[in-house]
């Protein structure tokens, strides 16, 4: 039926119950606010971002001023991520991070950039040293990638 060719019956003439039983009537109703016909079918759930964990860096130095922690995490950044110390001179640092493999090093008073002592996954960079890896996740192995 066309628009045009729509003609207001009393109740009961057009065969149907009530005015809302009426296909007119329904496809008024699931029209969305542009004009378009919203679809019966339910929409999948969003699926939400996977969770981030909060993982404790931790280094040593009583000696040190200042700790950061960079990585590729914080794009390498020397001051993204200040550590704290505590009395027996232990820098510690949680950060949030989604699964993945990630490379960082620690910079001890905005200098020395100094590798993971704690942590015996390493990779080569293209400095000549090394980088730590942090693997988060259980897809996650102890190499760089995937396992």
């Amino acid at each position: 039926m066309k628009g045009s060719d729509y003609k207001e019956q009393p109740y009961g003439e057009s065969g149907f119950d009530s005015a809302a039983d009426s296909p007119t009537f329904k496809e008024e109703r699931m029209k969305e606010p542009t004009g378009q016909t919203k679809s019966l079918a339910r929409s999948s759930p969003r699926r939400r971002a996977p969770a981030k964990e909060a993982i404790l860096f931790e280094y040593f130095d009583p000696s040190a001023k200042v700790v950061t922690v960079a990585g590729d995490f914080n794009q390498w950044n020397p001051t993204a991520r200040p550590m704290k110390r505590d009395a027996g001179g232990l820098w510690k640092v949680k950060v949030r991070l989604g699964a993945g493999s990630y490379q960082y090093k620690f910079v001890v008073d905005g200098e020395r950039w100094e590798e993971d002592p704690l942590n015996l996954h390493r990779t080569m960079n293209e400095h000549g040293s090394f980088n730590s890896i942090r693997n988060v996740g259980a897809n996650f192995d102890g190499n760089l990638g995937q396992a």
